[in-house]
């Protein structure tokens, strides 16, 4: 119930006072200057600058936590390889491609093949022509293979005319949120786990061809379009029955170098005053003197040299 009374506090007292500042204009730079000064105290409280940590502190941070981390990292571990201790290459018996094109008139199926050649790592002579970056490097090659699917199709259109026909005309009609889409499907067929045998790998295409390019291929005035980036290049099909995508490792952290300039502050005394300048002046009603404060503290946070001067320690 506190941040929603706070929030209701906020409004009524913007609505009940004369001001010359939008709503929220700077309450979140007030609010975060309170969290400061809070962790501040707190941090100081029992621990001054250049004080030894004690052993018990230590204790529990250190030794403490160290084993709740061993516990979290390997009793899934332990748990797992008692369950299945072998691991057992599963690879894809079958795979089958279809791409389908969804509009107003409903969704046909423009292109599908089962004709896919399934080529075991172990087996590639040039696994730099394949892998140039090395992405697939972790990986046991008995778990990875080459699928390539041949460029015809292996079925027949065999639309009616008359479906076509509207088909078209739909594509004709554009109304919000009901564009065209070209839909990738993927089928792969493994012999394990039972029960999930078959995976599908469902997603639209994000670089869709025109729609005149697609109704010129229908009327039959041309015969081929483009369609770039249909799939990516590396699919991980998962124990549980899942297809994901294979993304490059991106390196994550906790982004402080962005929030020390903003959180890690000596002494916000001085912005906390200019805050409540800002609830003075508009008690007053003297409106000009609230906007000539509230942009002091916008013009202090864009300047890295005024925060730092405003924020040093008595």
């Amino acid at each position: 119930m506190c941040p929603l009374q706070y929030c209701f506090h906020c409004y009524i007292k913007w609505l009940q006072s004369d001001t010359s500042i939008y709503l929220n204009s700077w309450r979140d730079i007030y609010a975060s200057l309170f969290l400061v000064k809070c962790d501040a105290i707190l941090n100081r409280a029992n621990h001054w600058q250049g004080e030894k940590q004690t052993k018990m502190t230590k204790f529990c941070s250190g030794i403490c936590l160290f084993f709740v981390l061993i516990c979290v990292i390997w009793a899934p571990m332990l748990i797992y390889s008692s369950g299945n201790p072998t691991n057992i290459a599963n690879p894809i018996i079958d795979v089958s491609i279809k791409i389908d094109i969804k509009a107003l008139g409903g969704r046909l199926t423009l292109f599908k093949t089962t004709a896919c050649e399934k080529i075991p790592w172990k087996y590639l002579k040039a696994y730099n022509d394949v892998d140039p970056l090395g992405y697939l490097g972790t990986y046991n090659v008995d778990d990875i293979q080459l699928i390539c699917c041949q460029p015809d199709a292996s079925t027949m259109w065999l639309i009616p005319p008359p479906v076509q026909s509207r088909f078209i005309q739909s594509l004709e009609r554009e109304i919000p949120f009901e564009k065209m889409e070209l839909i990738l499907n993927w089928d792969f067929l493994r012999a394990r786990p039972k029960g999930k045998e078959l995976v599908r790998y469902e997603s639209p295409i994000e670089h869709c061809p025109s729609v005149d390019d697609v109704k010129r291929v229908l009327n039959g005035t041309t015969n081929s379009f483009n369609i770039i980036d249909a799939y990516p290049k590396y699919f991980r099909v998962t124990g549980s029955g899942e297809v994901r995508r294979l993304e490059a490792a991106i390196d994550s952290c906790s982004d402080l170098r962005m929030r020390i300039p903003y959180e890690n502050l000596p002494s916000c005394d001085r912005l906390l005053d200019i805050c409540e300048g800002i609830y003075a002046a508009r008690a007053e009603g003297e409106l000009e003197v609230e906007e000539v404060l509230y942009w002091t503290l916008v013009n202090i946070y864009r300047s890295p040299h005024m925060l730092l001067e405003y924020t040093k320690p008595d």
